[in-house]
């Protein structure tokens, strides 16, 4: 499986905790303008690396550093080509350097390599699996995570740290990640940060708060963010914790009204829907596309590529562990399954986070999310093959809109949790009474973000009251394909009640709970079976 990008999109940091997090072996080529490096990984460590310069080239650096001669080196060189050894075997053989010291000098330059890596502002890199045989090799063992850190602690140069942090109303919060980080040491002052972080205060407000320096906070979130410890918040500027009422009210707006205004108004700093996906979808659209072409696209994205094989290779799909490319992919899926996997492995990481207010622990929405996606592709194969496609899309993105208004119900949980088991109310119910609208509606205006199409858009925002929706028949999907993915255990209501269906949405679609028994059945199979490879480490 080849993952290809360049450093312009994706940061070196996110590259290597991807190869970290999926234990990977194989070699990382990284090419800048000046230099070509080789990196190897073996089980998500890396233990060796190879290039052309003389920063990278062992033999060199041996020799600046006076511990060989020009002329060993040179004899050593011969041998070693002539032998089809590494330069550092036949330098320990001949004895003109201790195989103790020679692993210490490999470490060190090594992590200066990889330190340098990190000033690169340019490049391309291309990640192949591969077995890895070190029989032979003189090799370090360098944990990922821990040279993340010791190299953004070196970086100075304020243009390579604002790649990450663009502007001072970002919000931040402590990763998912963070108690999964073994032996993790940070400084004082990456500490001092790290504990203005809650998802709520801005990096403007973390300085002025801290009392720190605007370099030295940039500088610890740079290298928090990096090593995973630190991801973006996800929900609306810090700014806008309280609804200023001053200006809002002034204009006969109700607080509700100015509050999903200021919502409105700042969800663009959700992440957007990845730009590949776009350009995915118009060539999955194209009968004329080839599978080469969107095996191209596809894995400029390392983090999607290696979602949608991973997905490809379960069980659900049949093919395990015999999918290598996207393009092989396409070949044995064929477009309309591969435009699936594509949708899901571009939402994962948005749809995977913890909702307290929601009372969803990691990973619940996304469970719940996929269980409704493939509900709802079921149904429409039954009742109107042409909406599958669309079907299974809205399906995955019908509850984003929690994703937005999770921080605001959090901080009234107290009042939702009685409005729901005590008061009797209904989920939207007790939104609208809290908040003045509800999850539908915000995921609606998502779409128009993520540039959904808007019959898509119309179904979501009805899911919950698709008699509301002028007999959309995708709200109706929508609408029986929730009800039907926590029937199969993916989702809970969080008043303890089961859904009800509109009975008008079984008749409109030509259901009955005998097939919604078998379609119940086949949603189960099919996310436990793809959330099983997923999990996989």
């Amino acid at each position: 499986m080849a993952i290809k990008g360049n450093f312009e999109t994706f940061f070196l940091g996110r590259i290597l905790r991807g190869f970290a997090d999926d234990s990977m072996t194989g070699i990382l080529q990284v090419n800048n303008d000046a230099e070509s490096i080789k990196i190897i990984l073996k089980d998500g460590d890396i233990i060796y690396t190879m290039g052309h310069t003389k920063q990278v080239l062992l033999g060199e650096l041996l020799k600046s550093k006076g511990i060989i001669t020009d002329e060993q080196l040179t004899e050593c060189l011969e041998e070693s080509k002539a032998q089809k050894k590494v330069l550092g075997t036949i330098l320990v053989e001949k004895g003109y350097i201790p195989e103790d010291v020679l692993k210490k000098i490999i470490k060190v330059q090594t992590e200066e390599v990889i330190f340098n890596l990190f000033l690169w502002e340019t490049g391309e890199f291309e990640f192949k699996e591969a077995n890895i045989s070190t029989k032979g090799l003189i090799v370090t063992q360098l944990n990922i995570m821990k040279l993340i850190l010791k190299a953004t602690r070196r970086i100075e140069k304020m243009s390579i740290i604002e790649k990450q942090i663009s502007h001072d109303k970002m919000v931040f919060q402590i990763g998912d990640r963070f108690e999964n980080i073994p032996e993790v040491e940070l400084s004082d002052d990456e500490k001092l940060v790290l504990g203005f972080l809650n998802g709520q205060r801005s990096v403007k407000q973390v300085i002025a708060e801290s009392s720190k320096d605007k370099a030295l906070v940039y500088k610890a979130l740079y290298t928090l963010i990096s090593s995973g410890i630190a991801e973006v918040a996800q929900g609306i500027n810090a700014e806008d914790e309280a609804v200023d009422g001053s200006e809002d009210q002034s204009e006969g707006q109700s607080q509700g009204d100015a509050l999903k205004k200021k919502i409105l108004r700042n969800m663009k700093d959700l992440p957007p829907m990845p730009k590949i996906v776009h350009k995915a979808r118009q060539i999955l659209a194209n009968s004329k596309s080839s599978f080469k072409e969107i095996g191209s696209v596809i894995e400029t994205d390392q983090a999607i590529a290696v979602r949608v094989l991973r997905m490809a290779n379960s069980a659900y799909y049949g093919l395990m562990g015999t999918v290598s490319s996207i393009q092989h992919a396409a070949v044995v899926l064929g477009f309309k399954t591969l435009g699936e996997l594509i949708t899901v492995a571009s939402a994962s990481s948005l749809l995977g986070k913890e909702l307290k207010g929601y009372g969803l622990d990691s990973g619940d929405l996304w469970r719940h999310s996929m269980g409704v996606a493939f509900a709802s592709k079921f149904i429409a194969a039954r009742r109107n093959p042409k909406l599958e496609n669309d079907a299974f899309s809205a399906g995955l993105i019908h509850d984003a809109g929690k994703i937005v208004l999770d921080r605001h119900i959090n901080k009234q949980k107290e009042a939702f949790m009685d409005m729901l088991n005590g008061g009797g109310q209904t989920l939207i119910a007790a939104e609208k009474a809290l908040l003045g609208f509800d999850h539908p509606e915000i995921a609606a205006e998502l779409c128009k973000l993520w540039n959904i199409p808007a019959s898509q858009a119309e179904a979501i925002c009805y899911h919950h009251t698709p008699e509301q929706s002028q007999e959309n028949e995708l709200a109706y999907v929508l609408h029986v394909a929730d009800a039907t993915a926590i029937r199969a255990g993916l989702g809970h209501c969080i008043d303890g009640e089961l859904p009800t269906v509109d009975g008008k949405a079984l008749d409109m679609l030509g259901l009955d709970e005998e097939i919604l028994d078998g379609i119940t059945q086949k949603v189960s199979v099919a996310v436990d079976q793809i959330a099983e490879e997923l999990d996989k480490k």
